[in-house]
């Protein structure tokens, strides 16, 4: 039987539209009827064939992001809220407009999967029955004949300066845009971040933390900020570049020791696996994590769970690739506050090797902290320093991910590293 989301997109056959004249109605009925003709005496041979230009085809004609709008309202605008004390009011905004595009894109792309799945389910006898256009706003209906029967589908439609694009669609009361809301309500209703909503609009087995793909290469990484106060006039020796067309973060410092952050909500014990790709270039010489006074690392993940209610000190654990503490090392400095931290990886043998790393968040959290982690972190914090040894340190980071333990013992979860190299695709 094909499910609900397929009937949906249905209202995507009626048709891309021309550009703008004087009769928009005229120019919107012809170019879904031509659409229609080519659909109904086309084989299943000659639209299999057509697939993937049909998908970019389709794609280009969906307003993503008034569908998004739709779908999840000022959603966007709302989980970025806490970069105001980060960032000025400009820098609030492109994030929001990125993020705005970025949900749009998964909004699309959704909907088009579902119509290439829909369209191999024995659609036929499609026809149009009716065109109104208000102003730049058009309602169009099509009827079409599947092997459950009759089928009506509404679509929406909003005039552009590039044509006429969907922005809604709806079959027997049931809507495109709440469909969309239904896919992602358990993240926004517990205001995880945009990762997490995107990730269960694509239906992805992991969540995208981070990978840098929203940064042109030579540009800071876009909602990355310096987190502690001390850090905002530092020098910040952060740069997004690119290899093998991938997106990767280069970490250098030879003093300034500045932790960068992002704002990142996920429910650590739905997704408590934490995966990413670094590379060590450059080791703090003598540095050791457990001393004040040597206190650097090549390379550190932090994941900050939770403030603490009175103080708002951060429940935190850390990961280093150390200079010289043994790969298991668990440890910590001895001063109030401080993090407990995890050697994953030690010493010179695979500088300059991209290297894949995966933890247990959860494990790790009830191992030095007794208890379960809250339902939602607070942030995903870098730090590459060599303040305290007065020496220099050098990193890159790339593609962070979480995911549910299941994944793991599914096999779903290994080295993906090697596409920094290659230039493959994610698995």
């Amino acid at each position: 039987m094909v499910r609900s989301g397929y009937w949906v997109s249905l209202a995507l056959w009626l048709g891309l539209a021309a550009a703008a004249s004087a009769d928009p109605e005229a120019d919107l009925r012809v170019q879904i009827e031509a659409d229609l003709d080519w659909l109904n005496t086309a084989s299943r041979t000659e639209l299999q064939a057509a697939a993937p230009g049909l998908e970019a085809r389709l794609a280009n004609r969906i307003d993503g992001r008034a569908l998004a709008t739709r779908a999840f309202g000022s959603y966007v605008s709302r989980s970025l809220a806490d970069y105001g004390r980060l960032l000025p009011a400009a820098g609030v905004q492109r994030l929001i407009d990125q993020g705005e595009s970025e949900l749009g894109a998964a909004c699309r792309d959704h909907l088009v999967q579902d119509l290439l799945r829909y369209r191999a389910s024995g659609l036929r006898d499609l026809r149009l029955a009716s065109v109104k256009v208000t102003g730049s706003t058009g309602v169009t209906t099509l009827a079409a004949t599947m092997d459950t029967g009759p089928v009506i589908a509404l679509a929406e439609w909003s005039q552009t300066p590039v044509g006429w694009l969907l922005t809604d669609a709806e079959v027997d009361g049931r809507r495109a845009s709440l469909g969309l809301r239904r896919l992602a309500a358990d993240a926004v209703n517990r205001e995880q971040s945009l990762p997490v909503v995107i990730a269960r609009l694509r239906g992805t087995p992991y969540i995208v933390l981070e990978d840098f793909a929203a940064t042109d290469p030579g540009d800071p990484p876009s909602g990355w900020s310096p987190w502690r106060s001390q850090d905002q006039a530092k020098p910040r020796h952060y740069i997004v570049r690119e290899s093998a067309g991938k997106h990767y973060l280069e970490a250098r410092d030879e003093g300034s020791s500045v932790i960068l952050g992002k704002v990142l909500r996920w429910d650590p014990r739905e997704y408590p696996v934490l995966t990413w790709c670094w590379r060590a270039h450059e080791l703090p010489v003598g540095a050791d994590e457990r001393l004040s006074e040597t206190n650097d690392s090549a390379g550190g993940v932090y994941v900050v769970f939770s403030l603490n209610w009175l103080l708002g000190a951060p429940k935190q654990l850390k990961y280093v690739w150390s200079t010289s503490l043994p790969v298991g090392t668990v440890d910590r400095r001895n001063l109030l506050f401080r993090p407990w931290f995890f050697v994953v990886e030690s010493g010179e043998e695979r500088l300059g090797k991209w290297t894949f790393e995966q933890v247990d968040l959860v494990r790790d959290y009830q191992l030095k902290l007794g208890e379960k982690p809250a339902d939602r972190t607070v942030s995903l914090q870098l730090l590459t320093d060599a303040n305290s040894t007065h020496s220099r340190a050098a990193a890159d980071y790339a593609d962070l991910r979480a995911w549910p333990r299941e994944a793991v013992g599914r096999g779903e979860v290994r080295d993906y590293c090697g596409c920094l190299d290659d230039g493959a695709n994610r698995p």
